[in-house]
């Protein structure tokens, strides 16, 4: 049976994929790993959850240790919104974070990370349409963020 860690628990992309998870694996093997944020209340309510501060390797080890964990969804970021106002903390967590957790999950023999590219990660490759697409709705995303209507 999967025991999965989901890190960035409480984001847009964690909170909706925690439940999908915990219903294809059962509540128990999808641990909900947050660290600032609170987690929605499905997510707290329905199953297990951890302090996952990922830029904190202990947290991981512990995290990893005690649930026993063999796969990992690593979805914990600093936005890109926040990014140039907080270079320091964005570094630690968006660089040193996933090495972090690529560091825990080998020390407690997980089979999988998964790590997510970002909604700004954009190429001369990516077809016009799609990237106009995204590219407005990371716009919009952003602004909401910033408390820009």
């Amino acid at each position: 049976m999967k025991k999965i860690l989901v890190t960035g628990a409480s984001g847009q992309i964690g909170s909706e994929l925690i439940p999908a998870l915990r219903e294809r694996y059962g509540d128990e093997n999808v641990v909900a790993g947050m660290h600032r944020q609170p987690l929605t209340p499905d997510v707290r309510d329905g199953g297990p959850w951890t302090a996952a501060d990922v830029t904190d390797r202990g947290q991981l080890d512990d995290a990893m240790a005690r649930f026993g964990i063999d796969t990992v969804f690593h979805l914990a970021s600093v936005l890109l919104g926040c990014c140039r106002q907080y270079r320091q903390t964005a570094y630690a967590v968006n660089f040193n974070g996933l090495f972090n957790v690529l560091e825990s999950a080998v020390a407690h023999g997980a089979t999988m990370v998964v790590s997510p590219s970002s909604i700004a990660a954009f190429g001369p490759e990516t077809p016009p349409v799609l990237a106009e697409r995204h590219h407005s709705e990371a716009q919009h995303r952003l602004r909401h963020f910033q408390g820009v209507r």
